[in-house]
């Protein structure tokens, strides 16, 4: 059982390493006029990912984001695998409910994950044109 948790955890850890790669990334390239404001609809997207990890709690987005920022891939995947986060595919159609400085609640609006919602950092979060 301790080999399979420690496989299941590589497996998700190097999948949470793109992802980190794609946040931090996107911290650089988001441009203000893209983001979608409380109210609109929009997309997600990292760039170069073909999935974004969604947060179901502003508390477990920020503490994705910092682990994100040093690397710590196993404590994301824990996160994820107790059910504080959940993947959706680039380009699902979502619904902004909140936002604060850094950070937008949405809407999933399409996909296996319809109806849920969850928090991303706003530079997830772009219009779809």
């Amino acid at each position: 059982m301790k080999n399979h948790n420690t496989a299941l955890y590589l497996t998700v850890g190097g999948i949470i390493a793109f992802l980190a790669v794609g946040l931090i990334a996107s911290w650089s390239t988001s441009s203000g006029p893209e983001r979608v404001t409380t109210g609109q609809e929009g997309i997600l997207e990292i760039s170069g990912e073909e999935e974004v990890l969604v947060a179901i709690t502003k508390e477990n987005m920020d503490k994705i984001v910092r682990a994100a920022t040093i690397k710590d891939n196993l404590g994301i995947s824990k996160m994820v695998l107790a059910d504080q986060a959940y993947f959706v595919d680039k380009g699902t159609k979502v619904l902004v409910i909140d936002t604060t400085l850094t950070a937008s609640q949405i809407r999933i609006l399409d996909g296996e994950e319809i109806g849920s919602s969850g928090w991303v950092p706003k530079e997830f979060v772009k219009r779809n044109d």
